[in-house]
């Protein structure tokens, strides 16, 4: 018994070693997953509480604003009355035309821009030619040049074509955009080459390769890209200034801007409108966030 009990023995004790050695682990893991989670807490209230304030604020008295801001004080969260006032102020303006404006723009960017940048993008990867890292080297090069260094040839060309104060002078300059063409081109380089071949060996074009097999295949990119350009035009300030001259052409940002005087600032305005502002891009990138998390893992793909 005694010669068939060492055995025995011995795992126990090497089990117990491991055990041991395991709570040690996590006795050691512990103190840094509290500091994660109390990093991950105050990072989310930094994040969040702006927002909460901000849309307090927008049912607050212009007054009232100003008087828990300066010095802030907790009691900007617990206004003493709520109001329209500031709701109606964006009605008397006419900023609901500047949201429907910047709406029709922002879907008609998406819509078309989708199909340009689905395009070109669709063309560097499957297409060899003469010149084309060149070319390509030229649309990454895009991505790192502000838009204030191409807003004055651009509204130059706008001017030119008479477009200024007109909705193309809006939508034409957003439809392309280097890094969404950067995004169809790595999914589409990650569909496999054989079922290129395999299309092509059945008599498949390149224009219903592109429909039928490169497109459906790369959702998640167009998703993510799509999003990127209505960001992109909801968020602009400078170009829908240079050349929406007119009320009929204003955008969302450049009519919260006219609520800041040079000696007085409507406050309770301003806050209803960020609030309008915030609601669209927010609604769709929590919808769209599942899809678009992939995308970003897209570009570091093949």
């Amino acid at each position: 018994m005694t010669v068939l009990e060492k055995p025995r023995t011995k795992a126990s004790t090497a089990a117990s070693r491991r055990v041991s050695r395991r709570w040690r682990q996590k006795l050691l893991k512990a103190p840094l997953r509290g500091l994660r989670l109390l990093l991950m807490v105050a990072y989310a209230l930094f994040s969040v509480v702006p927002l909460i304030w901000m849309v307090i604020s927008s049912f607050s008295t212009n007054s009232e604003i100003f008087g828990n801001a300066m010095p802030f004080s907790f009691k900007a969260f617990f206004p003493s009355h709520l109001t329209l006032a500031g709701y109606n102020a964006l009605a008397s303006v006419g900023f609901y035309r500047a949201v429907v404006n910047t709406l029709l723009v922002s879907f008609s960017v998406v819509l078309v821009g989708l199909v340009v940048n689905s395009l070109a993008g669709y063309a560097f990867a499957m297409f060899r030619f003469r010149g084309e890292a060149v070319l390509f080297g030229l649309v990454m090069l895009t991505m790192a040049l502000p838009a204030d260094v191409l807003a004055i040839p651009l509204y130059t060309v706008v001017y030119h074509l008479g477009w200024v104060g007109t909705l193309p002078a809006l939508i034409a300059p957003a439809l392309a955009n280097g890094f969404a063409i950067f995004l169809c081109r790595q999914s589409v380089l990650g569909i496999p080459r054989s079922l290129i071949d395999a299309a092509r060996v059945d008599g498949l074009g390149w224009g219903r390769i592109y429909t039928k097999i490169a497109m459906p295949l790369s959702k998640g990119a167009l998703i993510g890209a799509g999003l990127i350009l209505m960001i992109g035009i909801w968020q602009s300030f400078l170009w829908p200034l240079l050349v929406g001259d007119t009320h009929s052409t204003e955008m969302i940002q450049v009519a919260l801007a006219y609520f800041q005087g040079q000696y007085s600032t409507n406050w309770d305005a301003i806050f209803a409108g960020s609030v309008i502002a915030v609601i669209v891009p927010t609604t769709m990138l929590a919808v769209m966030q599942r899809y678009f998390r992939p995308t970003l893992s897209i570009s570091g793909g093949k």
